[in-house]
C-alpha cells in the first residue's frame, strides 16, 4: 500500500514479497454487517449448513476444526454460545472484489493486469518496495505481481 509519494525513488534491493490477507475472511465479512458478532465465537457453515467452513479465532480456541459437522458440535455450540451463520458467497465475492480494488488503487498496476496474483478469497500477493522518508518512517508501495 502506498504510504508515500508514488514518485519516490526506491532501491530495487529493498523490494520484498508480501501477502495481504484478511483474517478469517468469511467471519470478518459477517462481522462487518453484524457488529454483535465481534468478540464472540462464530462459525460460517457450508452450503447446506452441515459443516464449519470458516471459524473466528474465538471458535478456534474452542477447538472447532475446519469441516467439523454441526451435528457433532451441538452441545459445544449451545454451551459456549457459538454463533452460526449460513455462507453468503455473493457477499464474500462482492467484498473480495472491493478488497482487490482498494489494493489496485494503491499499486502501480491495474487490477486486471495479467501479472496480478490473486490467492483465495480475501488474499492477494505482490511485491512491496520500501524506502525511508525524511521522518525515518517506512513507506511502501504495493505492486501486485
Amino acid at each position: 500500500m502506498s504510504c508515500g509519494p508514488a514518485s519516490a525513488t526506491i532501491d530495487a534491493s529493498a523490494v520484498s514479497w508480501a501477502i495481504v490477507d484478511i483474517a478469517n475472511f468469511y467471519v470478518s465479512a459477517e462481522r462487518l454487517f453484524d457488529p454483535a458478532l465481534r468478540d464472540v465465537p462464530v462459525i460460517v457453515l457450508s452450503n447446506n449448513d452441515g459443516c464449519a467452513i470458516a471459524r473466528s479465532e474465538e471458535a478456534k480456541a474452542l477447538h472447532v476444526r475446519m469441516g467439523d459437522p454441526v451435528f457433532k458440535m451441538r452441545d459445544r455450540i449451545k454451551r459456549h454460545g457459538i454463533q452460526l451463520r449460513s455462507s453468503n458467497y455473493e457477499l464474500y465475492a462482492d467484498l473480495n472484489r472491493r478488497f482487490n480494488a482498494v489494493i489496485a488503487d494503491h499499486s502501480d498496476m491495474a487490477q486486471s493486469a495479467p501479472s496480478c496474483d490473486f490467492g483465495q478469497v480475501g488474499e492477494r500477493f505482490g511485491n512491496v518496495a520500501f524506502g525511508i522518508d525524511d521522518g525515518n518512517h517506512r513507506r511502501g508501495q504495493f505492486a501486485p505481481s
